[in-house]
């Protein structure tokens, strides 16, 4: 967020700053107006990807935490149709298989 502000913060200085020549110039004019947007946003994915890795690096997740989650998805780690359901829906299609199969050289 502080590297948006700051990349809009830098563009308007510079929209200012070369008011006239943004006027004269047509290349100049486009690069601060459409390519400075575009290269903001390369360099704002570069800091965030950089932000991330420094606080992975030293900000580490604390074991209390980590187990919670572990506890968590092995709570989770459940079938959602009850055993009987599916050995029944086997069977169904076992049987509809057989039966293409009895029919098939008819």
């Amino acid at each position: 967020m502080l590297s948006g502000i700051g990349m809009v913060v830098i563009n308007a200085i510079l929209l200012n700053v070369f008011q006239e020549r943004i006027a004269s110039d047509e290349i100049f004019s486009y690069w601060l107006k459409q390519g400075f947007t575009s290269a903001s946003a390369g360099i704002n994915i570069l800091i965030t990807i950089l932000a991330m890795w420094i606080g992975s690096s030293f900000f580490r997740t604390p074991g209390e935490e980590t187990s919670r989650v572990k506890e968590f998805f092995m709570r989770m780690d459940v079938p959602t149709e009850p055993q009987i359901v599916r050995e029944k829906m086997q069977q169904v299609w076992r049987n509809k298989t057989n039966t293409r199969i009895l029919y098939a050289p008819l």
